[in-house]
């Protein structure tokens, strides 16, 4: 794969996982089971993957695209790359192999083959596909095919772990349209054991991967293109067979971006990235509101106000102070036209547009400010995307787009923002029309879309790598050559008792 960027380095750890049902079946701890069943163990590696998909990695690509920023603390440490005394990469690591990583599918797996049940046994090789293709994603070199079967494996180099799993992924396939029954349905937290949705979940998988494969040296390879084609034909259909996270209101079974904003003591410290919020708020994007809160307080009357400070008016817009000065003693008629003003009291107000903004990782901020990341989505019950229609849309718009079949990129592209629903208005934030047909004119119309869809996603981070949109300006760093980086450090509790990890220093160099 080749990168935007330069390759290896280290990162914070990823959030445990906690127990996911309370279901008499599952009493046993499902992280740490005792002689448990393949239903227990099932939960457990659901529990586990969920809190990779929304844990520290996805904190990462989030703050490294700029999606988001974080301003403090750890936070600021690891938005600038600057995390040498950090040795966090290490949970992370673990995350894939343990705890409801590849061991425990790996035991669902022998138990489901001598069982005969090939529809669960092909289930679990999806989760297996998606934790190890994100192993590869974000490692690079990855122990796979001795990971269980030796104490000391050797790393798989990334391009074979792509080229297993895609093997893997037509296994489960196979397995999914055969014998069942199946996991208990209530245990299958995505689909609920629905086999067709989970084939479909598993061909955008294959896609997905064959689009990291698809970028060679001197352009793209047309046969990784095809495939991705072929699979994404044939995979999630509608936005109701969205491969998602599950979560319920109880603490440690609620989403982890909520729990970090909710309950660490840190979320305030990570902002909206202004790159994403800038791009969202230029085209009136609905979903501004599930991202992101509104970046200003509402007017009041009869007060001082100091030079550009920013008001919610009555109509849910950004108005910007052009000089200091009181306000009436009655809310003014705002101007509703963006760049319009507005006299009230001794103040000009100028109409800024939508009350959404963000802060780049040098500080410099969006016209209407900085938005906290409390949009309708920062919820504890919000099931996080991770495999969805929106995706394979626009992974099939990318891969016609580079085969020069540009009708047919152009048809999957508006069929990516025709599931973009309206947002209407709140009393608190305003609404927005569903986002319509447009015309391509370059690749990065359809990243541009991607990197939008994509929000808190990791996949983004690949994309980046992929595409290098959006041509983000990366937190000047010399250890880096002032490029985001492409990959992380194994971390060391791995690099001690593996001899086949390399030592840092020379990790990716």
């Amino acid at each position: 794969m080749t990168f935007c960027l330069a390759a290896s380095l280290a990162v914070l750890g990823t959030s445990g996982c906690n127990n996911f049902l309370s279901s008499d079946n599952v009493k046993a701890d499902p992280n740490n089971p005792v002689a448990a069943t393949a239903d227990q163990l099932y939960i457990g590696v659901q529990a586990g993957q969920f809190a990779q998909q929304e844990g520290i990695i996805a904190l990462i690509g989030c703050m490294w695209i700029q999606q988001c920023t974080g301003t403090s603390n750890f936070l600021s440490t690891l938005e600038k790359y600057n995390i040498a005394s950090e040795d966090t990469p290490s949970a992370a690591f673990s995350s894939i192999y343990e705890g409801g990583g590849l061991v425990d599918i790996k035991k669902i797996e022998a138990l489901e083959t001598a069982a005969g049940n090939q529809q669960f046994l092909g289930i679990v090789q999806v989760w297996e596909a998606l934790t190890m293709a994100v192993a590869a994603d974000i490692y690079g070199d990855v122990p796979y095919r001795e990971a269980i079967v030796q104490t000391t494996p050797k790393l798989d180099p990334q391009a074979q772990v792509y080229s297993d799993l895609q093997a893997l992924l037509d296994q489960a396939i196979t397995n999914l349209g055969g014998t069942g029954p199946g996991p208990v349905a209530s245990h299958d937290l995505v689909y609920g054991g629905n086999t067709s949705k989970w084939i479909e979940a598993a061909h955008t998988l294959k896609a997905r991967l064959y689009m990291h494969t698809a970028e060679t040296a001197t352009g793209f390879d047309n046969t990784a293109l095809n495939n991705a084609v072929t699979n994404a034909l044939l995979g999630i259909s509608s936005p109701a067979n969205d491969f998602k996270s599950k979560h319920t209101s109880q603490p440690g079974e609620d989403n982890l971006w909520y729990q970090f904003y909710a309950r660490s003591g840190f979320g305030r410290y990570v902002v909206t990235g202004r790159a994403l919020a800038d791009v969202m708020v230029a085209r009136n994007d609905p979903r501004l509101p599930q991202y992101f809160g509104v970046s200003a307080v509402r007017w009041q009357p009869s007060k001082a106000y100091a030079l550009n400070t920013i008001v919610l008016d009555a109509n849910l817009n950004a108005q910007q102070a052009q000089n200091a000065g009181t306000s009436g003693s009655s809310e003014p008629v705002w101007a509703s036209v963006s760049g319009a003003t507005t006299t009230d009291g001794t103040i000009t107000w100028k109409n800024i547009g939508p009350p959404y903004g963000g802060q780049d990782p040098v500080g410099a901020r969006s016209t209407a400010g900085v938005s906290a990341l409390t949009g309708t989505r920062n919820v504890g019950t919000f099931s996080q995307p991770i495999v969805t229609y929106i995706e394979n849309e626009l992974i099939l718009a990318e891969a016609y787009y580079r085969l020069g079949q540009t009708a047919f990129a152009q048809t999957r592209f508006n069929n990516a923002r025709a599931s973009v629903p309206a947002t209407p208005a709140t009393p608190t934030t305003p609404g927005f029309p569903a986002l319509g047909p447009k015309v391509i004119t370059s690749i990065n119309d359809i990243m541009e879309e991607k990197y939008i869809a994509m929000y808190q996603n990791i996949e983004v981070w690949n994309d980046y790598k992929r595409s290098c949109y959006p041509a983000i300006t990366a937190y000047p760093t010399a250890t880096f050559s002032n490029k985001v980086p492409g990959r992380l450090y194994y971390g060391t509790t791995e690099q001690n008792a593996n001899p086949n990890v390399p030592d840092r220093n020379v990790q990716n160099v």
